[in-house]
């Protein structure tokens, strides 16, 4: 899901946050579907700037549903978040929401080169076309995925998991300082899941902090810095995944 904003920011201009502001912060966070049942409630946790947390627990634990909460895509019921330390109505076009492959429609009639450069539409006026900078960014980035070969494809002809990278590739061209990634190594073969795992590593590295959403738990330890384990709607443990450096002896 890309907001577009065209660089327009709502009452309340969102700007960088300083290093002491959370990137993110949940207090209490309470989402009610059909009939009042509670999907997630009393979910709270905060994320530092280029942190990489992961966000486990069974299906159905409402891993997803925070992501979107965060993202604006379903109304919280109960609840306070703060994006870089300001409300998140003036912060939608810092924020990338990347869904699970199954959400979308793939039989759209669109090229992936179409689906790529939809992601630079938060950064276009409402009425404007991407012009050769966003189509050089697109390349960019569909060279780093190795998805360049497949740019004319209609997107529903790509294999399972090139549209897995081309739905991450999506989210990183919107250049967004928060990232929402709702299991993205699905249909991806080790090697490439390897590949996205260095890659968010290095956009860590540059100060982009991810939430990812993942059942693969191999990688914990190695890839991200915090797990927060979900059970039946609440938060059931938050583990730093990155012991402190033993002190130098004398």
């Amino acid at each position: 899901m890309i907001f577009p904003y065209g660089g327009r920011q709502e009452s309340g201009a969102c700007t960088h946050s300083h290093s002491d502001v959370a990137a993110m912060a949940l207090r209490g966070l309470c989402v009610s579907y059909a009939g009042g049942i509670h999907a997630v409630c009393g979910v709270s946790f905060a994320v530092k700037t280029g942190e990489r947390l992961a966000l486990t627990g069974h299906n159905g634990c409402g891993k997803s549903t925070v992501l979107k909460a965060i993202a604006g895509l379903v109304p919280r019921t109960e609840g306070d978040l703060l994006v870089g330390g300001h409300s998140p109505s003036s912060c939608r076009h810092r924020i990338a929401y990347l869904a699970q492959r199954s959400s979308v429609d793939w039989s759209f009639p669109m090229t992936l080169m179409d689906l790529l450069l939809s992601g630079r539409y938060v950064h276009l006026g409402w009425l404007q076309r991407p012009g050769a900078d966003d189509r050089k960014r697109v390349l960019e980035i569909a060279e780093k995925l190795r998805l360049s070969p497949f740019l004319q494809r209609q997107i529903g002809q790509l294999s399972g998991g090139q549209q897995q990278r081309a739905l991450i590739g999506r989210a990183l061209i919107q250049e967004a300082d928060l990232l929402l990634l709702d299991e993205p190594f699905n249909a991806l073969d080790p090697e490439s899941r390897h590949e996205m795992l260095c890659l968010f590593d290095g956009l860590s590295a540059e100060g982009r902090t991810l939430i990812t959403a993942t059942h693969h738990l191999d990688d914990l330890e190695t890839h991200f810095d915090r797990q927060v384990h979900m059970h039946m709607g609440r938060v059931d443990k938050d583990l730093n995944l990155r012991q402190p450096t033993p002190a130098a002896g004398p």
